[in-house]
């Protein structure tokens, strides 16, 4: 920046005009408190050099650095209290700023000119609305406009870059696009006739991922690969470039099956140790001298090596003599294959054989493409491993190790620390003669994740596609709800007594510091109110028997309970519409759920069916479509069962006869009708007992649904608080039914929300607001009188958050 020596005032205003043009909104009344603080903040202004010609003014050449850290520096201005959010109006004329402004208030009314500022910026690699390539014609099925965005998104990305994400919601139709992106990528951009890729999907998708593939990619062979002895051919087959589109498909659990591990040290039964089978050496823990056990069972950094010679001291277990067909072609046939697709990224964020089969498939193809419905799971951790298998430069240049989980958790989530004082507290007096407190602190991971995720790891990589992109006539209505009822008065005072009882017994072991009781808990308040009748087994001790908790006899198992009459009456009236219904039940391993409901559907005269775990993933499809010929008008199922993959086009209503708290199943299972070729009207249902642990559930889930939401592309401002809200799941489910959950909304204004189709915006360039002109008031403006550090948490309740002002 090239300014002219004279009043420093002057070139001030110049460099508070050029801060102007980073997106983060500036107000003319800090430009003071912005230049006093300036080094402090890391953002300096430095002078390089100056020079004059005769004759003319003296120009000063300055360098300014930090700015990276300008968003931060603003929003410690805002909590510190150095600068405040002026009254009146913002750009957008529709959020006037009030004497109670808060930050969000302002950058709602800013909004207008961060979108213009962005849009200059960021500049797309492909724009939404681009026109079809002609020779989509030869296509045999023609993808949704909003489909053609996504797929020569992606292929113009993967011929940049070797990895892309593609992140719809269900029923988008990712098959089509994620088979179609390789074809637009290799046949259409680089004029190749020939190209192979891999598919990596679970198992019950193979014969789906075969029909589209053969149905929409012109001149292309779809080969499913049934079993690793068949990868063994591989190679060979793969010698020759291809000729033609080859897509070549394996089941995720095939892929990753490979021979067992046994330890390979040797046992010295004289001694009682075990020793290298190199070196001879006892093989002891180097630093605390421990010997290893006996029972060697898992192959950690420990015990991975001889810690004298290095040797490895894990072998095969030739038991069962197989090999992973991923781990096969890694070795034997790398970089064989143009493209590696991997169906249901979610599913591969662990570190078990799953996920390795993620990582293998970077040495067997040269790009990477993967594909999900449901990124976000709510913790940070659970994408760590996801991100360094698909763009490890990215987690390499932050300083973030492999295997440092920790260190991505700290940096994009929230970790809740916890201090015990053992003897002596603190504030005892007898510390003052030299007792001093024993402290240990641990520390525990909470949903939460941050914005910068999504603009550092995910915005230049990741195409994100909803349904409602396709436009209001590629699918019918949908409708999302909840249906609540009362309990009866002896069920409800029943549910009372068992669990007021177990949430005393909880409230103790908490204070004791032992959540043993929490899944107990758990289990009980969410399915007694469903199962009355049925006696309640407590361990309450560990050294004691359980305890047997019998309900009243009033309540039996002959009688019809609200829920279910409500469900079979919402069942007849759907079948008087001519309309089948699909019926999930969380709890069938030892609760008669399924069973039960069933008899009750058939009693009245309803062909039921009910799918259970017996029928294997790949038939599952075949199944159902026996049962549609049987005649059957309703089926029951766990939502595991069908949660991925399987179209229910033919259930166009969708009963939730109890949920448990899993989003990742919820969203999918419940989606499995509403999709592209429906063309009835869906609805899902979710049936629920005020004043339970199962409103709680549904209420806790609702609140995860935005943050996934705003993780996977609907980006709101309400949706990235809810991101750094959210307390978590399981047992935190139970705590709050001993210690209450507070904050929560109406659920079916969530439920609700999270399912409307949003009217299309105007383009911020029909009235573009202009960032206004810096100006050096001598009046101040007023200010606020409530300040940005009213919502600030405690530094132990969370970890470094980057985001937020």
């Amino acid at each position: 920046l090239v300014l002219h020596w004279g009043d420093p005032a002057a070139w001030r205003d110049t460099v508070w005009q050029h801060l102007q043009a980073w997106a983060v909104p500036l107000d003319p009344s800090w430009q003071s408190a912005f230049f006093e603080y300036l080094g402090r903040s890391g953002l300096r202004v430095d002078v390089l050099s100056h020079w004059a010609v005769p004759g003319t003014p003296s120009p000063m050449m300055i360098r300014m650095t930090g700015l990276d850290k300008l968003g931060d520096y603003v929003r410690m201005g805002l909590q510190s209290g150095w600068f405040r959010v002026p009254e009146g109006f913002g750009p957008n004329p529709d959020s006037p700023l009030g004497p109670d402004a808060t930050p969000d208030d302002y950058l709602r009314a800013w909004a207008p000119a961060l979108g213009q500022q962005l849009d200059q910026l960021v500049v797309p690699r492909v724009r939404a609305g681009t026109e079809a390539p002609a020779v989509w014609s030869t296509l045999g099925r023609q993808p949704f406009p909003a489909q053609g965005d996504v797929i020569q998104a992606l292929s113009a990305t993967l011929d940049q870059v070797p990895s892309g994400l593609l992140i719809g919601e269900q029923g988008t139709g990712k098959t089509l696009m994620m088979g179609t992106i390789p074809w637009d990528l290799f046949v259409r951009r680089q004029g190749r006739h020939g190209y192979r890729v891999l598919v990596v999907a679970p198992d019950h998708l193979i014969d789906k991922w075969q029909r589209e593939v053969v149905a929409t990619i012109p001149h292309a062979t779809a080969t499913v690969i049934p079993s690793w002895r068949d990868a063994l051919t591989l190679p060979a087959r793969w010698a020759q470039k291809p000729t033609h589109p080859e897509y070549w498909i394996i089941g995720r659990d095939r892929a990753k099956y490979s021979y067992g591990r046994k330890f390979g040290g040797r046992w010295n039964t004289f001694r009682g140790h075990w020793t290298c089978p190199d070196c001879g050496h006892a093989l002891r823990n180097p630093e605390t001298g421990v010997y290893w056990d006996r029972d060697m069972k898992t192959a950690n950094r420990s015990n991975r090596h001889c810690p004298f010679c290095q040797t490895p001291l894990w072998t095969a277990d030739n038991t069962l003599r197989r090999v992973s067909p991923m781990a096969y072609l890694a070795h034997y046939a790398p970089k064989r294959c143009d493209l590696v697709i991997f169906d249901e990224l979610h599913e591969l964020k662990g570190s078990t054989e799953q996920g390795q089969v993620l990582a293998l498939g970077q040495r067997v193809g040269k790009k990477i493409l993967a594909g999900t419905g449901t990124l976000g799971s709510g913790f940070a951790d659970d994408l760590h491993l996801i991100q360094y298998r698909l763009n490890p430069q990215s987690m390499v240049a932050e300083g973030i190790a492999h295997d440092d989980l920790l260190a991505t958790q700290r940096r994009y989530g929230r970790i809740e620390t916890t201090t015990r004082f053992d003897g002596v507290s603190e504030e005892d007096e007898e510390k003052k003669y030299g007792r001093t407190a024993k402290t240990r602190r641990t520390q525990k991971r909470l949903p939460g994740l941050s914005p910068l995720w999504f603009a550092t790891k995910l915005v230049d990589r990741a195409a994100f596609i909803r349904l409602d992109d396709l436009g209001h006539d590629a699918l019918p209505a949908y409708t999302e709800e909840v249906q609540w009822m009362t309990m009866e008065e002896a069920q409800a005072a029943w549910y009372k007594e068992a669990i007021g009882r177990i949430r005393r017994l909880a409230e103790d072991a908490l204070r004791q510091g032992s959540s043993r009781l929490l899944g107990k808990l758990l289990a009980m308040s969410l399915t007694l109110a469903d199962e009355p009748w049925m006696p309640q087994h407590v361990l309450i001790n560990p050294q004691s028997a359980p305890a047997l908790w019998t309900p009243p006899a009033t309540l039996t198992d002959d009688h019809r309970y609200p829920k279910e009459q409500q469900i079979l009456a919402d069942v007849l009236q759907e079948r008087a519409a001519g309309r089948k219904v699909w019926i999930f039940t969380t709890y069938t391993q030892t609760h008669p759920q399924s069973s039960r409901l069933a008899d009750i559907l058939r009693s009245s005269g309803l062909r039921v069916a009910v799918l259970t775990g017996d029928v294997a993933r790949t038939k599952r499809e075949a199944w159902i479509e026996r049962q549609l010929q049987n005649g059957v008008e309703v089926v029951i199922s766990h939502p595991g069962l069908v949660e991925t993959g399987l179209d229910l086009l033919s259930f166009p209503s969708i009963f939730w006869f109890s949920t448990g708290y899993n989003l990742f199943r919820l969203r999918q299972a419940s989606r499995r009708a509403w999709r592209i070729g429906q063309t009835a009207p869906c609805l899902v249902r979710f049936y629920a007992y005020e004043n339970t642990m199962e409103d709680t559930a549904l209420k806790w889930m609702a609140q995860k649904l935005e943050m996934a939401q705003a993780l996977e592309g609907d980006l709101n401002l309400e949706g990235l608080q809810r991101i750094t809200e959210q307390s978590g799941g399981g047992n935190e489910l139970a705590r709050a039914l001993v210690h209450g959950l507070h904050g929560v909304q109406d659920v079916s204004a969530v439920w609700q929300r999270a399912q409307q189709i949003p009217l299309p915006s105007a383009p911020l360039t029909a009235h573009p607001i202009p960032f206004p002109a810096p100006t050096r008031s001598a009046e101040p403006i007023a200010l606020t009188t409530r300040r940005a550090t009213s919502n600030r948490k405690k530094p132990s309740d969370e970890s470094q958050l980057a985001w937020g002002f």
